[in-house]
């Protein structure tokens, strides 16, 4: 699995600094159990273990498996369903 700050990177530089915070908090909110709906997650029809935050014009997608949530892609939402498919 990716971690975190490896799939931040991924991102162009002008729009880092908008949700790396943003993204950062999702994950300690997740790593300290809170419920998924609570801080805005949904479930993909495609896949129940995947879990999708929207971040404006992105997505934050991480697998719940054994329990724990590990983050997947940091994607534009243009490629959503593209990334999805290849799955």
């Amino acid at each position: 699995m990716k971690s975190m700050n490896r799939l931040l990177k991924t991102l162009p530089k002008c729009q880092s600094a908008r949700y790396v915070a943003e993204a950062k908090d999702i994950y300690s909110h997740l790593l300290q159990s809170h419920n998924y709906r609570d801080i805005g997650g949904r479930k993909l029809t495609i896949d129940p273990s995947l879990i999708r935050f929207k971040l404006g014009d992105y997505r934050l997608i991480f697998v719940f498996k054994n329990g724990t949530f590990q983050p997947v892609a940091f994607i534009a939402r243009k490629n959503l369903e593209s990334h999805l498919k290849r799955r």
